[in-house]
């Protein structure tokens, strides 16, 4: 019998996270008691006044079709804070459009935009998912080498994207604030980015699911903000998740020029049409409703990223604490080993769970990377494991 299993699917490889967790759970079927760093979403739970609004919605019949671009509220919302933010005026009737998600967010924004063997580069590393989008979407992800600089920031030079450039290059996908390196870039590298992006003429889409995650001494800037010309080359994929502790709700949206949000809307119309209406009514409430549980997470994970660094430096681990999002990308060259077998090493003798920083691309060779969406008591325990697991190496 043939194998009816479409070719495209050996694009999709199982993701690095899911191998680790499959190795995790092993363990722990064995009995093991495991202390987990590698958590990708926050440990809170949606604020209580986002949910009690979904709840209203519901009990307020709020279950049909939404419109495919969105609820109307939603849009406005979304550009009223854009216009808050970073003092761009959206159109939310044809700049907007809801999704369930960044995810199929960059899904649609690179249908509505890739022809088939378009090459999409990509600064590597990176969240390990963009590749394998780009190729469903009939592209060519192309790998951009980075380098760290003496305090962990990871940069993406415009000359050094440049020279990827070539006849089939279409666009530039970056992820600011930065999975998995935790780099926030500076305004200054996204004009040169952008200008790179005017005298080739590449689209930018930039993934700015973490723009509130950001720590003091640094700042976001929105890529569309910095010029008109940077608005007509540019799509904006974001999502409620992470700021809002929404992970579960699937909502975000992306914000383009009219032509391109014409487009990514016909491609939603065929994919998923949006997200569901009460989900829409709590995420219109989250964007227009009270912050301070916004204020509150940043704080704590503020106090998360300090806690880290007191706790490499007392260990005598090299650290360079992260400028933007939940994770630590930590340096691990110093103890001759890949961060495949390091947190194989770690998992197995220490019973702590990381993420190799090869997992996110041959840039994130030599680091390890942690999350700090954990409460104290688990951070405490994890670098003392991973502590305990580096003496063993």
């Amino acid at each position: 019998m043939r194998s009816f299993v479409a070719s495209r699917v050996s694009a999709a490889a199982a993701s690095a996270v899911s191998e680790m967790l499959h190795k995790a759970r092993q363990l722990e079927a064995e009995g093991q008691k495991l202390v987990y760093l590698m958590r990708g979403e926050p440990d809170f739970d949606t604020p209580a006044h986002i949910r009690e609004a979904a709840g209203a919605a519901l009990q307020a019949g709020q279950t049909h079709y939404p419109p495919i671009q969105g609820l109307p509220e939603l849009r406005r919302a979304v550009a009223d804070r854009v216009q808050r933010d970073f003092g761009l005026a959206l159109d939310p009737d044809v700049e907007v459009l809801v999704t369930t998600g960044a995810t199929m967010g960059l899904y649609v924004a690179l249908m509505a935009t890739i022809e088939p063997g378009d090459e999409v580069l990509i600064p590597d590393p990176i969240y390990d998912p963009y590749p394998t989008i780009v190729r469903m979407a009939s592209g060519v992800p192309v790998r951009v080498p980075t380098q760290a600089n003496s305090g962990g920031h990871f940069s993406a030079t415009a000359e050094v994207i440049e020279a990827a450039v070539t006849a089939r290059t279409k666009a530039i996908l970056i992820n600011n604030p930065w999975n998995p390196t935790g780099t926030v870039m500076t305004r200054e590298e996204l004009e040169r980015l952008s200008e790179l992006a005017r005298a080739r003429d590449l689209l930018l889409i930039v993934d700015e699911i973490y723009e509130k995650l950001v720590f003091a001494g640094h700042a976001h800037t929105s890529l569309a903000a910095l010029s008109p010309e940077a608005r007509q080359r540019t799509i904006t994929v974001n999502s409620l998740s992470k700021t809002y502790a929404m992970t579960g709700w699937r909502v975000g949206y992306n914000i383009a020029p009219p032509s391109i949000t014409r487009a990514m809307l016909r491609i939603a119309e065929q994919f998923s049409r949006s997200a569901s209406t009460f989900v829409q009514a709590a995420a219109t409430r989250a964007l227009n409703g009270p912050q301070e549980p916004v204020d509150h997470m940043m704080q704590t994970y503020a106090r998360r990223r300090e806690l880290l660094g007191r706790l490499f430096r007392k260990a005598g681990l090299p650290v360079n604490l992260p400028e933007g999002t939940f994770f630590l990308f930590a340096d691990i060259r110093s103890f001759g080993r890949s961060s495949a077998e390091l947190c194989k090493h770690l998992l197995q003798t220490a019973h702590v769970v990381t993420m190799p920083g090869s997992a996110y691309g041959p840039g994130g060779e030599g680091y390890i990377r942690l999350s700090f969406a954990y409460d104290e008591t688990s951070l405490i325990q994890g670098v003392e494991a991973i502590t305990r697991g580096l003496e063993q190496v």
